[in-house]
């Protein structure tokens, strides 16, 4: 029997083979980036850190043109101004603001230029990424994907302290004590 989180899963999955496809340079982070590191939160949308090179940046735009994306604001679709008229016509915009919130017929999409905590953006968080191994719900197929690791999702969400990221916090205890055991 699928689940509802099975669908949301293999939604979200597939946004992420759109931006493989495209050959965009992310880390996934925020909830699930944790989900796939056993941090047992809700799965509500999928949140990326793109490169911030310009080459990516027009990689990451295609891509998002493709998923046909809107902008959200306040969890509902936004029609103007159009997003894919600002992806395909100046797409070095996806990388010049703190981060961008959109939607899409697979889900929500959120991309984060500057996590909280985090002033050097990608280039600081993937010193510590890694791979997940993400099995695709009803194929047996898996993905390998880049996500950042658990601790500095962890100290993101509580730099930005949000009233649903302090509420997060508190299933990250383990990370945080497999943290503080190797350190």
């Amino acid at each position: 029997m699928t689940t509802a989180y099975d669908k949301k899963n293999a939604s979200i999955l597939h946004i992420i083979s759109v931006l493989e496809e495209y050959r965009v340079k992310y880390l996934i982070i925020g909830s699930y980036g944790a989900i796939i590191q056993d941090v047992d939160l809700p799965l509500t949308d999928i949140d990326f850190l793109p490169s911030r090179s310009l080459a990516n940046a027009k990689r990451l735009a295609a891509a998002l043109v493709e998923l046909n994306v809107k902008y959200r604001k306040d969890g509902h679709p936004v029609s103007e101004p159009d997003a894919t008229d600002m992806l395909r016509n100046d797409p070095r915009k996806i990388i010049s603001g703190e981060s961008w919130n959109f939607t899409s017929k697979f889900g929500d999409i959120d991309i984060v230029i500057y996590p909280g905590g985090f002033n050097g953006g990608y280039d600081e968080m993937v010193k510590r990424s890694k791979k997940v191994d993400v099995e695709v719900p009803g194929s047996g197929d898996v993905m390998t994907l880049p996500v950042a690791d658990a601790y500095d999702i962890y100290l993101s969400k509580r730099n930005v302290s949000r009233p649903k990221d302090r509420i997060h916090l508190k299933a990250f205890r383990e990370v945080v004590k497999q943290h503080h055991k190797k350190n």
